[in-house]
C-alpha cells in the first residue's frame, strides 16, 4: 500500500493566506486476491499534517480502503492548512476501517509544504510515497518538534523518538513502533551528562543538548535531544496592579492600582500566598513605578502622567505631596532607587515625554528635589541604583554610545565622577540591580560598578529562546544570585527563569514556568524564603521555589 502525497492551490511564504493550500493523498490499494497475507495490509489510515509556524491549521484525513479487494488507486483531498513552510507529518495505519482495530504501523517525520501543496522532507527532497510495508535500506529517527524534527524533553522527563524506514526509491516506510522497541539499541554519542537513553526513550538529566544514536537490525540513525529545565507550577494571584514591589521586612508585596476596581488609584499590601489585598489608601493617580526601602519604612511611587514622585510612610499609610521631577520639561520617572541607609532619600531618573532627552539621577531628600543632578539632553544614567549610601551607579540603554556611569551624592544633590562609553551592547535597558560589586541589567549585560567596564553578557543561546537576551532581572540580600527572565520559543507567553552566581557569573539552574502568563511582564521579584514572582498588569505569577535556592 503506497501513499502518494500531492497537492494543489496556495501562495508563497510561511504566513497565513486567504488562498487555500490543500494537500492531496493518492493511495495505491494493493490487489488482495493474489494470495498475499491480508493481515499485512491496513484497512484504514489517519494522516495528519501540522504546520510548525503560526497562522496555519492542522489538516487531518481518515481514509478507508475501498470495499473491493482488487488493486485500485484512490485520491483523497485534505483540509486547508493555510500556510507554507515546516510541517509535521504523521501517518498511522490501522487493521480495521475507521481507524479502529489494532494499530499496525506508524510514521512521524518533519517536512515542508510548498505553495502548491506538495510535501518534501526536512532536507527539501520530495517526500514521495508513504507505505505500510516494504524492504527498508535505512532508518530515520524523528523527535517531537514539528519545526526541527529534534526531540525535546524536560529535566526528569521522558520522551520517545519515532523510527521510520526508507526504501531505495526514497519511500518512507511506517514501522510498528511497539514491536520494534525491544529490538532497538541506543547510545549517547554526545552530551551524556544531559540525557540518558534506553531503546527509543530519552530521559532528561540536566539542561543542555545531546546526541543519541539508534540501531535497528544493523541500521543506524541519529537524533539531537534538547533537555529544557524542569517545569514548575505557578500560583496565580488575581491582583491587577499597575506597579508592584516586595517588602522583605514584612514578607508581603505592596501594590499600586489603576483607575478601575475597588482599589482604583489606591495603594495596598498583597499577601504573596493568598493574594489577599489589605486596606487601600489613595494615591490620587495611577503609579507605574513603585520601590520599597530595604528597612520597610517607606515606599516611593512614580507617576508618568504627572511627572511626579510621592513618598509613602508604610507604618501610617500616609501619602506625601507630589514632588515634581520635570526639571527640564515634562518628564516621566524611569527608575527609583532608595538610599539603603536613609529611606528619606531617593534617586530618580527621568525621560522627557516631549523629547528623547534623559536627565538625572535627581536626588529627592526630605520631600524636595536637590539642586545638582546629571543634566540632559542625554544623561549617562537612564537607570540608576545606589551602590552605597553616597554613590550611585547606572547605565543608559538609549543614548548613542550606551555608557555606564558613577555619581557621588552630596548635600546639594549628585554629580558624575566617572563614565565609560560602550559598556552596554546596543539594545534597550529597562532595569538594573547591584550585586557583588557588579551591575546586572535586564538585557543580560553585566559591568563592574568600580571600573565601569564590561564583565559579561548573560545571553541564553539555545534553541528554546525567541530572543537570546533576558527581559527582567532580580536579586535579594541573602544570596549571591541574580535571576533573569527569558521568553521561550513555544510562544503563548511561556517563560524561563535562570539563576546565575553573581560572583562568578556561572549558571546555577533554571525552571520553565508551567502555565501561561497573561500580559507583558513588568517586574521580577524574589519573595519569602525561596519564592520568585513575575508581575504583569493582569496578575502576579508566583513560583514557590526559585532556581538556585
Amino acid at each position: 500500500m503506497l501513499f502518494t502525497l500531492l497537492g494543489c492551490g496556495g501562495s508563497s511564504g510561511s504566513s497565513a493566506t486567504s488562498v487555500a493550500i490543500l494537500p492531496k493523498v493518492t493511495i495505491n490499494w494493493p490487489d488482495l486476491t493474489r494470495g498475499f497475507e491480508a493481515s499485512k495490509f491496513a484497512a484504514s489510515a489517519r494522516i495528519t499534517v501540522t504546520p510548525a509556524v503560526s497562522g496555519g491549521q492542522t489538516a487531518l484525513w481518515i481514509v478507508d480502503r475501498p470495499a473491493s479487494n482488487l488493486a485500485q488507486t484512490t485520491t483523497y483531498s485534505g483540509t486547508d492548512v493555510k500556510v507554507t513552510g515546516p510541517v509535521a507529518i504523521q501517518v498511522e495505519f490501522f487493521s480495521r476501517s475507521g481507524v479502529t482495530g489494532a494499530g499496525i504501523s506508524y510514521v512521524a517525520i518533519s517536512g515542508r509544504i510548498s505553495a502548491d501543496g506538495t510535501l518534501s522532507d526536512s532536507e527539501g527532497n520530495p517526500l514521495g510515497n508513504i507505505a505500510s510495508q516494504g524492504r527498508i535500506e535505512s532508518i530515520v529517527a524523528s523527535g517531537n518538534d514539528p519545526l526541527t524534527g529534534q526531540l525535546y524533553t524536560n529535566v526528569n522527563g521522558s520522551a520517545k523518538a519515532v523510527l521510520s524506514g526508507r526504501m531505495s526509491d526514497g519511500t518512507v516506510v511506517a514501522l510498528d513502533q511497539e514491536k520494534l522497541a525491544p529490538r532497538v539499541t541506543s547510545s549517547m554519542t554526545l552530551g551524556s551528562q544531559f540525557a540518558s537513553s534506553q531503546g527509543v526513550s530519552i530521559t532528561g538529566i540536566a539542561e543542555g543538548t545531546a546526541n543519541v544514536s539508534y540501531t535497528l537490525d544493523g541500521l543506524t540513525a541519529s537524533l539531537q535531544v534538547n533537555v529544557s529545565p524542569r517545569k514548575v507550577a505557578m500560583r496565580v494571584l488575581d491582583v491587577q496592579a499597575s506597579a508592584l514591589s516586595y517588602d522583605p521586612s514584612r514578607g508581603q508585596f505592596w501594590a499600586a492600582f489603576g483607575p478601575t476596581g475597588s482599589n482604583a488609584y489606591g495603594f495596598a499590601s498583597v499577601n504573596p500566598t493568598t493574594g489577599a489585598i489589605g486596606t487601600s489608601v489613595s494615591l490620587a493617580g495611577e503609579a507605574d513605578l513603585l520601590t520599597v526601602s530595604e528597612d520597610g519604612v517607606a515606599a516611593y511611587a512614580g507617576f508618568s502622567s504627572s511627572g511626579t514622585v510621592k513618598k509613602i510612610n508604610l507604618a501610617t499609610g500616609t501619602v506625601g505631596s507630589p514632588i515634581s521631577i520635570g526639571l527640564e520639561g515634562p518628564g516621566r520617572p524611569t527608575s527609583i532607587s532608595i538610599n539603603p541607609q536613609n529611606s528619606d532619600e531617593a534617586a530618580v531618573t527621568v525621560k522627557g515625554t516631549a523629547s528623547s532627552a534623559h536627565w538625572g539621577p535627581i536626588i529627592i531628600r526630605a520631600g524636595a528635589t536637590l539642586l545638582n543632578y546629571m543634566q540632559g539632553p542625554y544623561s549617562d544614567m537612564s537607570r540608576a541604583a545606589y551602590l552605597d549610601d553616597t554613590t550611585l551607579v547606572g547605565a543608559s540603554g538609549e543614548s548613542s554610545n550606551f555608557p555606564a556611569a558613577r555619581a557621588t551624592v552630596s548635600a546639594t544633590g549628585c554629580s558624575q565622577v566617572a563614565s565609560g562609553a560602550s559598556v552596554l551592547p546596543s539594545f534597550g535597558l529597562d532595569a538594573l540591580v547591584v550585586k557583588s560589586g557588579q551591575v546586572f541589567t535586564s538585557n543580560g549585560a553585566v559591568f563592574s560598578a568600580s571600573t565601569l567596564t564590561t564583565s559579561g553578557q548573560l545571553d541564553f543561546n539555545d534553541i528554546y529562546s525567541v530572543s537570546s537576551r533576558p527581559s527582567l532581572v532580580a536579586t535579594d540580600s541573602s544570596n549571591p544570585i541574580v535571576w533573569l527572565l527569558f521568553p521561550t520559543q513555544s510562544g503563548g507567553n511561556f517563560y524561563r527563569i535562570r539563576a546565575v552566581n553573581s560572583n562568578t557569573l556561572t549558571f546555577m539552574g533554571a525552571v520553565t514556568i508551567d502555565g501561561t502568563i497573561v500580559g507583558t511582564p513588568k517586574g521580577l521579584y524574589r519573595f519569602g524564603t525561596k519564592g520568585i514572582a513575575v508581575h504583569t498588569e493582569q496578575g502576579i505569577y508566583a513560583i514557590d521555589n526559585a532556581p538556585g535556592l
